[in-house]
């Protein structure tokens, strides 16, 4: 069988394509107007990293916005509509049709947004497109039903990381709402000097759930309970889709960006190492690599790399291995590795790790 991620079932807030159209009477400040829109769900129930698009939900949003300067609006939007995630609408990889994991969920989100209209004189000279950015905070509110009834526990014997965070997941009540941070883009057209159609993409960061995994594999750590632990490790690092609120400085943003960061590389340090201890180097030596394309000055990854390949017989990549971590140190910080990495990549050590 083919090895299959040990992953849970994950929510991710959804995607959100709509259109808008409003009418803001002269001299006033103030926009209304109403959404069509389009919930798509992405996480674990889909192999697409834009997200499930056979599973697309309908809504009806509605929003009022205040005109702060030419260039930004302050804008609430209230939105209604449903968000469901299907595994077997795939069919490869071919374990997708026996973990057949599916849920659907009704979706009630406010949020308050800063829009920023990039060419606000687009629109002064008659019908015309211009071009928007917003970033926001807000509340979804979730009423989830899942459904694991045809899951075939038979094909999965072998992955028991998978029943354990499957047994996690089912032990915690279901979030009842999230909070999230919209980003979005969007393109207005000007039909009349009063009335205008808009076109947006919305993407909601959420991170609840990451920090539930995160907890609930401490604690499982904690009770020795290692395989339900690797499970909850997996499904955290599935969630994590690159640096929190990417693009964004203020000092708060660095902090959880930080944080999250850190979490990451650290669950992907406990995976590796214990991919190692079970003499899965192809494993080990992946999940490193992973880890040193963020942080490339990690000796410590390097050398489980190293040992890795070394394991798998492969002399010339622990050479290339620790050629490329020391130049990197002489280049960047004028030193040479440590004394211990340098045993890791002797002739003899490799010897004795095979």
């Amino acid at each position: 069988m083919k090895s299959l991620p040990a992953k849970t079932f994950l929510f991710v807030p959804p995607c959100l394509l709509g259109m808008t159209l409003y009418a803001q009477p002269d001299l006033s400040r103030i926009e209304l107007g109403v959404n069509a829109t389009t919930f798509i769900y992405q996480g674990d129930l889909t192999p697409s990293k834009l997200g499930s698009y056979k599973t697309i939900g309908l809504g009806l949003g509605i929003y009022g916005a205040y005109k702060l300067t030419n260039n930004f609006y302050l804008k609430t939007n209230i939105a209604f509509g449903g968000l469901k995630g299907d595994d077997s609408k795939y069919k490869t990889p071919s374990w997708r049709q026996q973990r057949n994991f599916k849920f659907k969920s009704s979706v009630t989100e406010i949020s308050e947004n800063i829009v920023w209209n990039i060419l606000p004189a687009a629109n002064k000279n008659g019908p015309g497109l211009s071009p928007y950015i917003s970033v926001g905070i807000g509340y979804t509110f979730l009423h989830i039903k899942r459904d694991y009834s045809n899951y075939n526990a038979a094909f999965f014997e072998e992955e028991p990381a998978l029943s354990s965070g499957l047994s996690s997941d089912l032990s915690h009540p279901l979030p009842k709402g999230l909070l999230v941070f919209p980003v979005g883009f969007g393109l207005r057209h000007a039909l009349t000097d009063k009335i205008s159609l808009n076109a947006e993409f919305s993407y909601r960061i959420d991170t609840d759930q990451f920090d539930r995994l995160i907890a609930d594999g401490e604690a499982a750590r904690r009770e020795r309970d290692f395989d339900r632990c690797i499970g909850l490790y997996e499904a955290a690092i599935s969630l994590y889709r690159g640096e929190f609120m990417q693009g964004s400085y203020d000092d708060w943003v660095e902090d959880q960006r930080s944080y999250y960061r850190e979490q990451y590389l650290r669950m992907l340090g406990s995976l590796a190492a214990v991919a190692e201890e079970k003499r899965e180097f192809a494993r080990a030596m992946d999940l490193g690599q992973r880890i040193l394309r963020d942080d490339p000055f990690r000796e410590d990854i390097h050398c489980l790399v190293m040992r890795a390949q070394a394991a798998l017989g492969n002399r010339v990549a622990v050479k290339e291995q620790y050629e490329a971590l020391r130049s990197l140190l002489q280049k960047e910080l004028g030193v040479e590795p440590a004394m211990q990495t340098q045993k890791e990549s002797s002739p003899s050590r490799r010897t004795r790790a095979r």
